[in-house]
């Protein structure tokens, strides 16, 4: 049985436009004015919080008035005719003489309440007014007394009294206190004045403003006071007949309550007020809360007054905006009833007649007036271009076969192409199936097969450019082979003829029409760019005047071969006097030399498992199996048997060439080829030691491999504070002896450790120096020294040390050159010390860099005089301005007398070259006495002062 038609109702468009329209302009309305609200009454809140930061800092201002004023009444009263002698004698009668004349005036016209004068122990001495302090005003006057300072407190009990002890001193100690006592009705009014709130004190709260008990005052305690009158403190104690719980709840979460305690609004009649309680501010006023309240009727007025606007204002956009909703819907809903009429005769094919039942609107203004238009003009001209569309389908059909017989035929050349583009490639390129039988190969993939016959269509792809492993990798690769990717690898096959090619192949997915699955491969052919590859690597790794492995390989090959736990001997030698050898015969005797050394140990029975030159005139060979015995009998025939007729003309002179050898064994020495190698070096240091021709076999407790470990650990040291800067200065007075003040500073740098220890310089000096990293400390200190002297005040000088590699070039002069540029400043603050040994080693190139440095304005030192082999001769070539007596004279100058007669015979030659002195190492007064008679100029010890990263 058919159902019975069902009846929809017409719901019209422009209905379900207006209402949801209008639905969503309420929502909106009402949403924005809500927002508008909440704002105002963040803004509210906000403002309330500062206003009650804002009397909490005034009343606290208001308090620090207070207390200045009481200390500065207190110091009045103490400075009154005859107090202190009062006070000091504690004379009660006299006090009482003193002061009665001036006690009304005080209580009158300063608002003083009490005044009391208390003995340095707390006893009362007198007091006036009827305020009761009790015992706190001793307890305070007993403080005041013991801290030498003024003591404050405020106790509320009838009254509140704010209460100040002034301390009384007489002739550099303190005689007693005064305590002076006002009440806080002053203070309230001027708090009513600068803020315009009424403010009520409140004492013994137990409760908060909000919540409290009815009948109790609105702190929860006794209120002693409110400005305002009667008035304000009846509305204070009635406050809970009238919470207005909602406001309360709101207000109390307002930012910065918390600090100042919570808000609470009343009205009373057509008044509103709101009132907030904050701690006085004040020592002792534990109990005691103002409580502030203000007056905000026209405050609610205006807000209810923006309430009621903005609802108003909400409806009225309301109204029109639905109003205009219509009136912009009804010309467009009409023009959208024709496009309904006009689509049916689209389906129907009646092309013309759907064309002409749409009508655009008519226009009303001038066509060069702005003309609008919406979707349904859009959907106008969609139907005029859907009819044209549909009438010349018929037309573009048969040019599209035309086309497509266009394309086959294009491509079918694109075919022919790429077949003869597969042909002519230098590459393979090869398809397959999954059965890895051949589909299509390229002219340049049968060429490289080496097949007879030259067919390799069906036969294994695998089979034929792949050895067993790499099939295997192969069949693994193309069954995770994805869509879209083109992963690559390498192999390698040897052809019928022995002649093998290594290929790198290129592999991706294919898919045909029938659905299975190809696979192409394509093949780049790299065996000359391999064999190229294994000759760099060869001469990568080998020495190419000997043959021999380098450095690099012989510690991998060396490392391999002590990773199979074989014994053995590790010998290092060099050819003595090889620079001899270079020097006779230039540099092509002694790469014949070298080669025939090559030759040499190559041939030596039993044969080294392996054999390196390491480095200009350094060889090492490995021998496994071999016991020490062995080993010296091979290193004697070294030391003399390197061969020496072969090279007689290369260097033109017939002599037996001699080496040096180093032995270890391993792996008794050494683990690994750098320890072995390490260790191999102590060992042929220890050979040249003894004289050309020797050998040294290596032992573990070997004093030289202590000495080069301490070595190499200060290095590291030294490295390690240049680049994490662990480097430090300390400064070290040196005093004018005559005068007795400080003359000068000498900069002394220290290495701080990993361990945050301070290291002395004379642990790793002579390290630096013969590294040379001594040239990068002396810039640092340079850089240092420079800069710290540039903070420090104009009459500051400092002396620095500097090594004598500063004087091998101009490096230290640019380095000082530019530091002082860098911070403005010139050298004559600076004093540069050197030694001896320094200023001599180059005479010559020290004159012209103190000569330099000199014109920068720097004066120079020499060190350590008296140590060294210099003559004083050398004072007047070289343009020192003072010289340092070395601290081994200075030191026993109390003990030795024959160093008494030395250090003055330094101090007159010294000063006959009208140069200054200094003495380093005074560390007692007695050697400073001495050298005031001797006539020494300055002194340096830790009896002046002891280094320290700061001055003095």
């Amino acid at each position: 049985m058919a159902s019975a038609p069902t009846h929809a109702y017409f719901f019209s468009i422009r209905l379900r436009i207006v209402l949801f329209a209008g639905m969503a302009l309420v929502f909106t309305t009402a949403a924005f004015t809500w927002l508008a609200l909440r704002q105002l009454d963040e803004r509210q809140g906000a403002a309330l919080s500062e206003h009650q930061a804002r009397s909490a800092e005034l009343a606290k201002r208001l308090f620090q008035q207070q207390s200045a004023r009481l200390q500065s009444l207190g110091t009045l009263v103490a400075d009154l005719p005859g107090v202190r002698a009062a006070m000091s004698n504690h004379d009660p009668a006299a006090l009482a003489r003193v002061f009665d004349p001036f006690w009304s005036d005080l209580n009158l016209t300063h608002g003083l309440d009490r005044v009391a004068f208390f003995g340095l122990d707390g006893a009362g001495l007198a007091e006036w007014g009827m305020a009761d302090i009790g015992a706190r005003g001793r307890e305070l006057a007993r403080t005041a007394a013991r801290a030498e300072m003024p003591q404050y407190w405020l106790e509320c009990g009838v009254k509140c009294l704010y209460t100040t002890a002034v301390p009384l001193v007489e002739g550099g100690r303190t005689i007693g206190a005064i305590v002076l006592a006002t009440g806080l009705q002053d203070m309230v009014l001027d708090f009513r004045r600068l803020s315009g709130v009424e403010l009520g004190i409140v004492v013994d709260a137990a409760t908060d403003i909000v919540g409290r008990e009815a009948g109790r005052p609105a702190s929860g305690g006794k209120v002693l006071s409110v400005s305002g009158g009667k008035a304000y403190e009846a509305l204070v104690n009635s406050l809970p007949l009238h919470a207005d719980t909602r406001q309360t709840g709101k207000l109390a979460k307002s930012p910065g309550q918390d600090a100042h305690g919570p808000v609470f609004e009343l009205a009373r009649e057509d008044r509103h007020y709101r009132l907030y309680n904050f701690a006085a501010p004040a020592p002792g006023s534990g109990g005691v809360k103002f409580l502030a309240i203000d007056d905000v009727t026209a405050e609610r007025r205006e807000m209810e007054t923006a309430v009621r606007s903005s609802m108003a204002l909400g409806a009225l956009i309301l109204v029109l905006a639905l109003g205009l909703l219509y009136l912009l819907l009804r010309s467009t809903m009409n023009r959208l009833r024709q496009a309904t009429t006009a689509l049916p005769l689209l389906g129907e094919g009646r092309y013309a007649e759907a064309r002409g039942a749409f009508h655009l609107p008519r226009q009303h203004f001038p066509k060069t007036c702005l003309q609008y238009r919406d979707e349904v003009d859009d959907l106008a001209e969609l139907t005029y271009a859907l009819a044209n569309t549909l009438e010349q389908l018929h037309a573009e059909s048969r040019q599209h076969a035309t086309s497509l017989r266009a394309q086959a035929t294009q491509l079918e050349q694109e075919r022919d192409f790429v077949a003869g583009l597969l042909d002519t490639a230098p590459v393979l390129i090869l398809t397959y199936g999954h059965d890895g039988r051949i589909r299509l190969a390229n002219a340049h993939a049968v060429r490289s097969s080496g097949l007879l016959g030259g067919n390799l269509l069906g036969q294994s792809f695998t089979g034929i450019f792949m050895n067993d492993l790499q099939a295997e990798a192969h069949a693994v690769l193309l069954r995770n082979l994805q869509p879209g990717e083109v992963p690559h690898s390498e192999g390698s096959f040897e052809r019928a003829d022995g002649f093998s090619h290594d290929v790198i192949w290129f592999h991706s997915s294919l898919e045909e029409n029938s659905g299975e699955h190809l696979y192409l491969s394509v093949g780049l052919d790299v065996t000359d760019f391999r064999q190229v590859e294994r000759n760099l690597r060869l001469l990568s790794e080998h020495d190419s005047v000997t043959g021999l492995l380098n450095r690099r390989a012989f510690k991998r090959e060396f490392d391999t071969l002590l990773g199979a736990d074989t014994h053995g001997m590790l010998m290092v030698f060099d050819i003595d006097e090889f620079k001899s050898v270079n020097e006779s015969g230039g540099h092509e005797g002694g790469d014949l030399v070298l080669a025939e050394c090559a030759r040499f140990i190559q041939n030596l029975h039993p044969q080294p498992a392996l054999t390196a030159r390491l480095g200009a005139d350094d060889f090492a060979l490995v021998l496994t199996d071999i016991s020490p015995a062995e080993a010296i009998v091979l290193a004697r025939a070294l030391n003399h048997g390197l061969p020496a007729t072969n090279i007689e003309n290369a260097v033109g002179m017939r002599a037996r060439i001699s080496s040096s050898v180093g032995l270890v064994m391993f792996p008794e020495h050494g683990g690994n080829a750098d320890t072995l190698l390490a260790n191999a070096d102590i060992a042929l240091s220890q050979a040249r030691v003894k004289g050309h021709g020797s050998w040294h076999l290596y032992t573990l407790d070997d004093p030289y491999r202590e000495a080069a470990g301490r070595r190499a650990y200060w290095r590291e040291e030294v490295e390690r504070g240049l680049d994490k800067d662990a480097f430090v200065m300390h400064f070290q007075p040196i005093m004018n002896i005559v005068s007795g003040r400080i003359g000068h500073y000498e900069a002394l740098i220290r290495l701080r450790g990993q361990d945050g220890k301070l290291i002395p310089p004379g642990m790793f000096i002579d390290v630096a120096e013969s590294t040379g990293l001594i040239r990068r400390i002396d810039r640092w200190v340079i850089d240092t020294v420079v800069a710290f002297v540039a903070r420090q005040a104009p009459d500051i000088k400092i002396a620095l040390n500097l090594s004598s590699r500063s004087f091998d070039d101009d490096v230290a002069y640019e380095t000082m050159q530019a530091a002082l540029a860098r911070h403005h400043l010139t050298g004559d603050r600076l004093l540069l010390e050197i030694t001896e040994t320094a200023a001599l080693a180059n005479l010559s190139s020290a004159i012209r860099i103190m000569g330099k440095l000199r014109g920068l304005g720097c004066a120079f030192g020499l060190d350590d005089f008296g140590v060294g082999y210099s003559s004083f001769q050398y004072l007047k070539e070289l343009p020192f301005d003072f010289v340092k007596i070395d601290g081994s004279f200075v030191n026993g100058l109390t003990l030795r007398p024959d160093d008494v007669v030395f250090v003055k015979a330094l101090n007159d030659a010294v000063k006959g070259y009208g140069k200054a002195t200094i003495a380093e190492f005074v560390e007692d007064e007695a050697t400073l006495n001495i050298l005031r008679e001797i006539g020494v100029d300055y002194a340096q010890g830790y009896l002046i002062g002891r280094p320290a990263p700061n001055l003095l």
